[in-house]
């Protein structure tokens, strides 16, 4: 089991891990959750509805393990919403679900993070110990945007790290090129800088 060192000032989490939950891919966010506070895990949807519902567990945060695109529906996320509607929800991926941002359905308001970047994550989850996340304290109807912006304007890598000292130049010769492309590249960058023609 990993260990997890100890945060100074933290409060321990109660966590609601969801899935195939004995994959060797999600082995680290196992014992990690586990090592944070109280872990109760559920293979199925069913089972952790029913360990909300009759075991009046209340969790923080919900886990959800999902080691192929599709093992767990939207449906079943908003189940687990409405039964929790304040934990936070963090979707641990297998290799499997790397493109499904492009071809699937990926989970409105659950924040992502692959198997192989959990320990951006689990500092994030230190960080919501403490009571210092930015990133895990928007609301559940945050957009990708929204915490993109979260996590650079706190100054934290957050579950996806990106350079915090990006440039980025643009040259755009077409009106309609230089209204769509600002707003959607320069908040990217920490810092940007617009070239246009004379």
């Amino acid at each position: 089991m990993p260990l997890v060192p100890s945060v100074p000032h933290a409060r321990a989490l109660s966590t609601l891990l969801v899935g195939d939950i004995h994959r060797p891919e999600f082995a680290e966010a196992r014992g990690d959750l586990a090592a944070m506070g109280t872990l109760v895990e559920a293979a199925t949807v069913a089972q952790a509805a029913a360990a909300i519902e009759m075991e009046r567990f209340t969790p923080q945060v919900i886990v959800l393990a999902e080691a192929y695109p599709g093992q767990i529906g939207q449906a079943e996320v908003d189940r687990l919403r409405s039964l929790a509607p304040l934990a936070r929800m963090i979707g641990v991926l297998g290799s499997w679900c790397e493109g499904e941002t492009r071809t699937g359905k990926p989970w409105p308001g659950v924040l992502r993070v692959y198997w192989y970047e959990w320990g951006s994550c689990r500092r994030e989850l230190d960080r919501l110990r403490r009571g210092e996340s930015k990133l895990l304290s928007l609301p559940s109807t945050a957009t990708e945007e929204e915490r993109l912006l979260a996590r650079d304007a706190g100054g934290t890598a957050g579950c996806h790290a990106h350079p915090s000292a990006a440039r980025l130049g643009m040259c755009f010769t077409r009106t309609a090129c230089r209204q769509w492309g600002p707003p959607v590249y320069l908040r990217r960058a920490s810092r940007g800088l617009m070239l246009t023609q004379a």
